[in-house]
This record gives C-alpha cells, sequence and structure tokens, in this order.
C-alpha cells in the first residue's frame, strides 16, 4: 500500500515529534495541582508558597537559604531603626543613656536604609539596644511604630 498523504517530510517528522511530546505533557501532568493566589502586596502569597514548599517537598536548597539572608538583615535593621524614630519621637531618647545613644546613631544614619548585611558592629549595636528596656517597651506599643509583621 502506498501512503495516502504523501512521502515522509522532515516537518512532518518534526510535527509528530511534537504531538508525541505534548501528549507526553498532558499525562504526566495529570497529578498536577496548579494553585493561583492572588492579593495585595505583603498579604503573605509568597509566605504560602514558602510553608507548602516546606511541608509538602525537601525544604529549601542551601543556597535558597543563604538568599533569604539580605531580606531578614534589612528587616532587622529598618524595626530597630523604627523603634529608634518612635523613641525619639516621644522624647525619651535622652532616657538610653550616652552609650547606647551612640549606638543608636549608627542605626538612624541615612544610609542604615540601603544596608543588607549586618556587620558584627551593627549587630552588636542592635543586641545592646534590644536589651534595653525602653527598647523592649516601645516594641510591645508598636500600634503607632511601623514595623514589617516578620520582625514580630
Amino acid at each position: 500500500m502506498g501512503n495516502c498523504l504523501g512521502p515522509e517530510t522532515p516537518e512532518r517528522v518534526t510535527s509528530k515529534e511534537i504531538e508525541l511530546e505534548l501528549m507526553r505533557l498532558v499525562k504526566g501532568n495529570k497529578n498536577v495541582t496548579k494553585l493561583l493566589l492572588l492579593g495585595p502586596g505583603e498579604s503573605g502569597k509568597s509566605t504560602i508558597v514558602k510553608q507548602l514548599r516546606i511541608i509538602y517537598s525537601n525544604g529549601f536548597t542551601r543556597d535558597e537559604i543563604l538568599s533569604f539572608k539580605p531580606n531578614i538583615h534589612s528587616n532587622i535593621i529598618l524595626s530597630i531603626s523604627a523603634l529608634l524614630k518612635a523613641i525619639i519621637k516621644s522624647n525619651q531618647f535622652d532616657q538610653l543613656g550616652d552609650e547606647l545613644k551612640e549606638h543608636a546613631q549608627k542605626l538612624l544614619s541615612p544610609d542604615i536604609f540601603i544596608m543588607t548585611e549586618l556587620s558584627p558592629d551593627l549587630a552588636l549595636s542592635i543586641s545592646l539596644l534590644w536589651k534595653h528596656p525602653l527598647v523592649k517597651e516601645r516594641f510591645l506599643m508598636k500600634s503607632d511604630v511601623q514595623i514589617i509583621d516578620s520582625a514580630s
């Protein structure tokens, strides 16, 4: 019998290969569930995906974990800076004492907002400030201070 569609051309061979690959993909995706997360910024869409990944997958690779580090450091810096600004606004800055005020000045510098890495010196300043009761008190009264949810 002859080929009623004509000879096998390279285009037909390529077309058949593509169709077979598409059928394999469709069969492979039958058990895949897709989820569309909608919502405004900072509403937790990424957090849900990360939690699902931790619960139902093998978690994160070392590189992925390290990629979170700058955001975490930045959140810490921004949060302690916001607390210090609230202390200044409420005229309580002098209660920190001279040594802690020097540490606070590092965190109130305009350049601090571009930092994504905690140097040992900066980490020490944050640690010492956090131990002061006034800073902890301002943190507990954070309704008037803008602190990122993940910092609390």
